[in-house]
């Protein structure tokens, strides 16, 4: 079994703001991702963009956490972008 993790950039610093997938570019990644999953034998898993196909965010209380680049370990960027 193949995996392939889609993990959309999150701005948490200046200047990086136009890093940040767009609405329409966001749409399109989803439909390609969608042709994706019809075309191959893999799991393609979208982060963010599948939450309403897992049942809400998958950071929140599911025990996601990243080591950021100081070594330590936090919660998803995702969790910590919401409001």
């Amino acid at each position: 079994m193949k995996l392939f993790l889609l993990l959309e950039y999150v701005s948490f610093e200046e200047g990086t703001d136009g890093w940040v997938v767009t609405e329409e570019r966001r749409a399109r990644l989803q439909q390609q991702i969608e042709e994706f999953r019809s075309r191959f034998s893999a799991l393609f898993m979208a982060i963010r963009g599948d939450e309403e196909w897992y049942g809400g965010c998958l950071a929140a209380r599911r025990g996601f956490v990243r080591i950021n680049v100081g070594g330590e370990v936090e919660p998803c960027p995702l969790l910590l972008s919401q409001p």
